[in-house]
């Protein structure tokens, strides 16, 4: 599946990925920087950040998380690089990349994972996914 493990760079700072199941797209990750105005999705307005991070659209909509300015490096030379690596995003904090399943080497959209989301009570606490194989993860925490 090695093939399948990588995403499509579309500009310097933003990378995709396609489910090897579909060919849809399973995610879209994107560097920001602090105070240039982040799109969040319909219905929010862009807002603008106070810090560096990054976005993933398409999995869960429209996700954004602050980084380090270390982490902030990394995911800069992922998304940079010719056949961006989604290990390499992962390894700056693996909900950058929740639709790559680690163990298949692969991308899926979310219509290939079964979801769960995990309350504690009446509060959010987490979403756990299993990929087309089988595979268990934690897609957010």
């Amino acid at each position: 599946m090695d093939g399948e493990r990588y995403g499509y760079r579309v500009d310097e700072t933003t990378a995709e990925f396609r489910c090897t199941v579909c060919g849809s797209p399973a995610g879209t990750v994107c560097a920001t920087k602090a105070g240039e105005p982040v799109e969040l999705g319909p219905p929010l307005p862009a807002r603008v950040m106070d810090s560096d991070g990054a976005l993933v659209v398409g999995f869960f909509g429209h996700a954004w998380k602050q980084l380090t300015p270390a982490g902030v490096a990394e995911l800069g030379k992922a998304l940079a690089a010719e056949r961006p690596d989604p290990v390499a995003i992962r390894s700056v904090d693996p909900e950058i990349a929740p639709f790559y399943c680690v163990q298949c080497e692969a991308s899926y959209c979310l219509d290939h994972w079964d979801v769960d989301q995990v309350f504690d009570g009446s509060f959010y606490d987490r979403t756990q996914g299993t990929c087309p194989f089988g595979h268990p993860q934690l897609l957010d925490d």
